[in-house]
């Protein structure tokens, strides 16, 4: 018993030190004492019996919101009023203190295109996801965030290294220019193949001149009449060749600085590189390739070519034809002589006479054809196939990394996932602007090969040549932007992300953007998921000629990331 009353004196003086009472104003007296307690008998001590009356009395004097029934009933309307306040202090930050964000995230990109332009050599790509996936080496991407108060300061930084093969091929039909009869007459020249057709003439006239029947008919001196008309117009033409080569060669030693120098995606000077043979050179300066990507058109070129007096060598061609037909028929005269006499007497000698002149009239024969290849190729009457197959690798390494400020308008939303709902007022609005600095960094490498087969009746050419372009570029632009968000409630809530940069201010097209939007979903005390999309753009261009670099990119797909708050 004793042991009881002390406990219970002690738990009213622990709820008398918990809840504020009201002074007792008139004290009770030593009779009400013993008329509210009468004693059965209990052996306590007097002081603690005093003390029990006390604390007795107190409870007595307590105000109504102890009392039975009433107690419950008040605490509980006051709890939820506790609680709200508690969960206020916990997502309400301290002005002093710091809260930062650490998010990494990844956009899946659904479609990826634009072009690139290292050293003024340009090439497009376009890949969807699972070709980026392939040619992806590395990429990584994050966001950093600190707030004091209303106040931010905001870090991005985004970063991919990506390679990829483009393929291009493509067959054309090819209009022919001056370059194509210079090629011809320089290198498989008509002028060279009469000589020595004449030659051979000769020698062969010699042993018919040895024939009776042949020298009665005059028909050996009619082919020696022919063939010194052959000769005279021949080295008149050579002459004239020479001219034409020297002149050329000169075009060729400027060529570095003719805009319209390139054929084939290769300029002259890369050939020269190369160490192509001359007789290469050649053949491969006839291709006028306006057909493949990049080509430049050569026009001028050719109106060059043409002063140098090539017309003039190409006008030979009809003459040269003409007599070649006439000594031909002179030829097939002196067969045709040989034949009777044959008839007369078949002897060795006659035997070989005839093959000889048979031989002369084919070789005859063979340069009318030609010559005839020649004015329909030059007439662009001949079949011409170019088969080009390019084999481009282009890689670039892109870094885009933001820095900047912001200030938050509205209701500040959940730092942490309270344990209990907090109670707000959903849906709550905020807007942060952002302002600062993006710099970009991007290097681009193009590793090109080109494969050329042309065939025709007078150029076949089979060739492979590679190149390299490399460039890189790191420019600061400013940026502007903002975010807007919506809070639906104490788990997730709804955003909008946008921002601009470059205006043109570093380079002679500079601008990228970004648009984003998407959702958070807390799933922690501390972390909460992004699911969103994305959309993205940029075109920079600076510098021209072989020192043009340019970059244009767009890509879209879904956002995700993941968001730590500290």
């Amino acid at each position: 018993m004793l042991f009881f009353k002390k406990s219970f004196i002690f738990i009213l003086a622990i709820g008398s030190s918990c809840f504020p009472l009201k002074s007792i104003a008139n004290p009770i007296s030593a009779q009400e004492k013993d008329d509210l307690f009468i004693s059965n008998g209990c052996d306590c001590a007097p002081d603690l019996s005093g003390n029990y009356f006390q604390e007795s009395e107190l409870i007595k004097q307590t105000p109504d919101i102890f009392q039975v029934g009433k107690f419950n009933e008040n605490t509980n309307s006051l709890f939820p009023q506790i609680q709200a306040q508690n969960s206020e202090v916990n997502i309400t930050n301290d002005p002093n203190k710091w809260r930062f964000q650490f998010q990494p995230y990844v956009t899946v990109p659904i479609t990826t295109y634009g072009t690139a332009t290292a050293r003024g050599r340009t090439v497009d790509y376009d890949m969807d996801l699972g070709q980026v996936l392939d040619s992806l080496n590395f990429t990584a991407s994050a966001r950093v965030e600190a707030w004091k108060g209303r106040f931010g300061l905001i870090f991005d930084g985004y970063y991919v290294n990506l390679g990829d093969t483009i393929n291009l091929s493509k067959q054309a039909t090819r209009t022919p220019s001056a370059l194509n009869s210079l090629n011809y007459l320089m290198s498989k020249g008509t002028n060279t193949r009469v000589t020595e057709l004449v030659n051979n003439l000769e020698q062969k006239i010699e042993i018919a001149k040895e024939n009776e029947q042949l020298k009665k008919d005059e028909i050996t001196q009619k082919i020696d009449t022919k063939i010194e008309d052959l000769k005279f117009t021949i080295n008149e033409d050579l002459e004239k060749l020479k001219t034409v080569e020297i002149k050329v060669e000169e075009i060729r030693n400027n060529l570095s600085n003719f805009v319209d120098s390139r054929i084939g995606d290769l300029n002259f000077q890369d050939l020269e590189n190369l160490k192509l043979i001359p007789e290469d050179f050649k053949e491969l300066l006839a291709l006028n390739i306006k057909d493949f990507p990049q080509t430049q058109d050569l026009e001028e070129l050719n109106k060059r070519i043409e002063d140098t007096g090539v017309k003039e060598v190409l006008s030979s061609l009809p003459e040269i034809k003409q007599k070649l037909t006439e000594t031909r028929d002179t030829v097939q005269q002196g067969i045709e002589t040989v034949i009777e006499q044959r008839k007369i007497e078949d002897t060795e000698k006659l035997q070989a006479l005839q093959k000889e002149l048979e031989e002369a009239r084919i070789l005859i024969d063979q340069e009318l054809a030609k010559i005839e290849q020649t004015k329909d190729f030059i007439e662009n009457r001949s079949p011409q196939n170019l088969d080009i197959s390019s084999n481009t690798n282009l890689s670039f390494q892109q870094g885009i990394y933001d820095f900047a400020v912001s200030y938050h308008f509205g209701d500040i939303p959940n730092s942490r996932l309270p344990e209990k709902p907090s109670g707000r007022n959903y849906p709550i609005f905020w807007f942060q602007p952002i302002a600062g600095m993006r710099l970009n960094n991007i290097s681009i490498n193009i590793e090109e090969t080109i494969n050329v087969v042309a065939t025709s009746t007078l150029v076949n050419f089979n060739g492979s040549f590679q190149n390299n372009y490399g460039q890189t570029r790191t420019w600061l632009e400013p940026m502007i932007g903002g975010k807007l968000g919506m809070q639906l409630n104490d788990r997730i809530g709804l955003w909008l992300r946008g921002d601009a940069s470059g205006f043109g201010l570093a380079g002679e097209t500079d601008m990228s953007w970004n648009v984003l939007f998407g959702t958070d979903v807390w799933i922690g005390y501390n972390t909460a998921l992004q699911l969103g999309y994305r959309f993205y753009e940029i075109d920079y261009s600076w510098g021209s000629g072989n020192n043009a670099f340019g970059f244009k990119e767009s890509f879209n797909g879904p956002f995700l990331s993941a968001t730590f708050h500290f």
